[in-house]
């Protein structure tokens, strides 16, 4: 409660108590910025601990996958293949990380709910109840959404990114293996996860056992972009611009090129411009109908005069 936004709530009831008066903190775990913050309610408080903070459940079973960024959503639906995967708990970083992922573990006939901050109560109680149920398969979650989950019987607990913070790794994987019941915690891994991993390590006192999966695709090139999104310099998605007519943008940020009159992303072919507005070297000429579709004076390339917004602004339409 302290983490999710009821901390004023906590602090005007606090207010209206006595002064004094004896305060108790139940916690399945408490970080360190959370323990500094009771400070604020409690004046020397005892610590009474049960285990070390540092120790996950001796029944939950860890393994590190180790998968380039663009490949952890594919390798995920590989692992769904195995029916004893059967109440899966993932975890990530950002809210539209959650619906992101669970947009496409649905497109993959993977009955799939989320639970994060922009969720109203409604919805986090809904989705709650399906993943107890079974209704639903995976619930994908972020960090404070997750904390105070109680559900029995959550077979994996999957880090589909990797913490920061080597406690709330602890806290994330004691979602399962509960009450003596065995679990299995899976954590992806990419490169920039290497620092983060070996502090965990030492954290834990032990390493985490290395595993791929077998019969998956490292290899494999980033899926294409949804159509309208280019997709970073690799789409090739249709894209129905506001500016000299529409027609496909293709490539992305970097080679983006829309026809009928179109226009042409920075950096496609050798001049700023090119296909509706088509350049020739760094400062193009404007040519072409999709130049004559514009009122006003011609715009001069990014960077230069009062304009310089305009290709960024025509890329998030």
């Amino acid at each position: 409660m302290l983490d999710m936004g009821f901390l004023p709530d906590i602090r005007r009831i606090a207010e209206a108590l006595p002064k004094e008066r004896q305060t108790l903190l139940f916690s399945a775990s408490l970080s360190r910025e959370i323990e500094r913050l009771t400070r604020d309610f409690m004046r020397q408080p005892k610590l009474v601990e049960i285990g070390r903070r540092a120790n996950p459940a001796e029944t939950v079973a860890q393994f590190v996958y180790e998968v380039p960024q663009h490949l952890k959503s594919a390798l995920l639906a590989h692992l769904l293949e195995d029916p004893k995967m059967n109440t899966v708990l993932v975890f990530t970083r950002t809210k539209h990380g959650a619906d992101k992922l669970a947009r496409r573990l649905e497109g993959g006939n993977v009955r799939t709910a989320t639970l994060h901050a922009n969720r109203s109560q409604a919805q986090r109680m809904r989705a709650l109840r399906a993943f107890k149920s079974g209704e639903v398969r995976v619930l994908v979650a972020t960090d404070i959404a997750a904390r105070g989950i109680d559900v029995d019987g959550i077979s994996h607990v999957v880090n589909y990114d990797f913490p920061k913070h080597s406690e709330d790794y602890v806290h994330r994987i004691g979602r399962t293996g509960r009450a003596n019941m065995v679990g299995d915690a899976i954590s992806f891994v990419g490169r920039e996860d290497q620092g983060p991993l070996r502090t965990l390590e030492r954290f834990i006192g032990r390493g985490i056992v290395r595993k791929r999966a077998e019969g998956f695709d490292y290899k494999a090139q980033p899926p294409p972009a949804p159509p309208g999104q280019g997709g970073g310099g690799r789409g090739d998605g249709q894209y129905r611009g506001r500016h000299g007519g529409g027609g496909d943008y293709r490539g992305g940020r970097d080679r983006g090129q829309q026809g009928g009159g179109g226009f042409a992303g920075p950096r496609s072919g050798g001049g700023d411009r090119s296909g509706g507005d088509r350049g020739e070297g760094d400062r193009g000429q404007p040519q072409g109908p999709g130049w004559q579709q514009r009122s006003g004076p011609p715009r001069p390339p990014q960077g230069q005069g009062q304009h310089g917004w305009y290709r960024r602004d025509f890329r998030r339409g």
